[in-house]
């Protein structure tokens, strides 16, 4: 049975850079669909049977903050907390 694609937006840390950001896109066969500058965060597509799964994955990524698909994304800031 195929993989499911789902949208995941993805907050990274304001230091992260583009090619930790690539690196970590890559490591999980996401594809960049658009990108949002304040806060950094991206939406991907991935193929997954497991999309919590996945998010819980990346979010303990050192380069990213938070990571769910867009219905329960919540925008986060190093410095204020969840916003």
């Amino acid at each position: 049975m195929p993989a499911t694609t789902s949208d995941i937006i993805v907050q990274f840390v304001e230091t992260s850079d583009r090619d930790k950001r690539r690196a970590i896109a890559k490591r999980y066969g996401l594809t960049l669909v658009d990108a949002h500058e304040e806060p950094l965060a991206y939406l991907y597509e991935a193929d997954t049977d497991n999309l919590t799964q996945l998010c819980n994955e990346l979010t303990n990524e050192d380069y990213v903050l938070v990571a769910s698909p867009p219905d329960t994304f919540t925008y986060r800031s190093i410095s204020q907390g969840v916003v």
